[in-house]
């Protein structure tokens, strides 16, 4: 399906877009500040917790959850209803559908009032930089353009050159440019990088089989995906295929339609069994790694996928938990002192403290659907 101009309004630029934005933050809210003060809105930030916020670095990925989250009601695709900010802002920035340019957020005080404040990449420079992660590379010690002030950049590249400098000088010298050699070492690690963080109770050698065919389906559905704009690939078909490769090597796991399975009283039978916590474990930890590890850097290190998420419960939930760790100055939520000593352990066990209460790691979560951005389709 082909994205159609709204007839309705005027597509929002940046600055509008990061003006609606602000009111999922708790800045711009004046209208709701009785609100706030008496019965309490859950997502306000005083001007302490939001100095906190700008510190901690986070803000713009909040703002890649929200920016490619389905609220417009414009229909732009047969796999969701609505459309996203990202896509609304496509119709005046088309260069948004290649993956030429990133839009990025900051933080940052003006008169004394705390804004979000827009940087988009622009065309021209990318290309003379020799792509988004050369730019972000180029200006990693100035932090004043996407990618480079996401507060992980620097780490990744660190791992990139490690990586690099184990190869051979005439692997480098078969790719066309410098921005492929490095997507090529970063693809060529995602199926070890993901498998190595799920907690498999399984051998160094099972791992590496597994890491091995997880790299496998993921080249599979890559190239497979076609080009147009409606060409998405379902997150449920795709892990449908990894948790097979999962189950095959840990007999331990729950089928995959047991983990989908949202019905109460199945759910609680389920429970029931011995290694249930184990499958919830392994499954959540795919679901949250898999973003992390690698769509996170293919969106906000390389400008090359559009994701989308129709879980709005699951966003504000995430912001929620991001919004009382910042109140309560980065420790643990105080309603975690009242779970039962059963509780804590399970919590403990799933190693939400590590994922869902980090603040640098609450908002990452597996989209609907997502698909790779002609700009690294091409090394395909």
């Amino acid at each position: 399906m082909e994205n159609q101009i709204a007839e309705f309004i005027t597509p929002r630029n940046e600055y509008e877009l990061c003006e609606l934005f602000e009111y999922f933050l708790g800045i711009k809210n004046e209208e709701l500040e009785p609100l706030n003060r008496t019965r309490g809105n859950p997502f306000y930030l005083n001007p302490t917790s939001l100095a906190l916020l700008s510190k901690t670095g986070i803000v713009s990925r909040i703002f890649r959850r929200w920016f490619q989250t389905n609220w417009g009601n414009q229909d732009w695709s047969k796999f969701f209803s609505g459309e996203t900010p990202r896509q609304e802002l496509s119709h005046r920035y088309p260069e948004l559908l290649d993956g030429n340019i990133i839009l990025s957020v900051k933080l940052e005080k003006y008169n004394q009032e705390w804004r979000t404040r827009p940087y988009l990449s622009i065309p021209k420079d990318t290309i003379n930089d020799g792509g988004i992660f050369m730019s972000g590379l180029k200006n990693i010690k100035l932090q004043s353009l996407a990618p480079s002030f996401d507060l992980g950049f620097k780490k990744f590249t660190e791992d990139l050159v490690l990586i690099k400098n184990k190869m051979s000088p005439a692997w480098s010298r078969k790719f066309k440019n410098d921005e492929e050699g490095w997507w090529k070492i970063f693809w060529s690690q995602i199926g070890i990088n993901l498998i190595s963080t799920l907690k498999l109770e399984l051998s160094t050698k099972n791992l590496l089989k597994i890491a091995l065919e997880t790299q496998d389906i993921l080249n599979y559905f890559i190239q497979k995906q076609g080009g147009s704009l409606d060409d998405f690939i379902q997150i449920d078909d795709l892990f449908f295929y990894l948790w097979e490769i999962l189950k095959k090597a840990d007999h331990r796991l729950a089928p995959y339609e047991v983990m989908v399975d949202q019905n109460e009283e199945t759910l609680d039978k389920n429970s029931k069994e011995k290694d249930f916590l184990y499958s919830t474990k392994i499954f959540y930890l795919l679901g949250h790694n898999f973003d992390e590890k690698i769509l996170f850097p293919i969106d906000r290190y390389f400008g090359g996928i559009e994701c989308v998420w129709t879980d709005h419960k699951n966003f504000l939930g995430a912001l929620l938990n991001t919004t009382e760790l910042l109140r309560n100055k980065l420790a643990l939520p105080k309603n975690i002192a009242n779970l039962s000593a059963q509780e804590k352990q399970e919590l403990d066990y799933m190693g939400i403290k590590e994922t869902a209460f980090d603040i640098e790691r609450t908002c990452f979560a597996p989209p609907t659907v997502f698909r790779l951005l002609p700009s690294v389709k091409r090394y395909f």
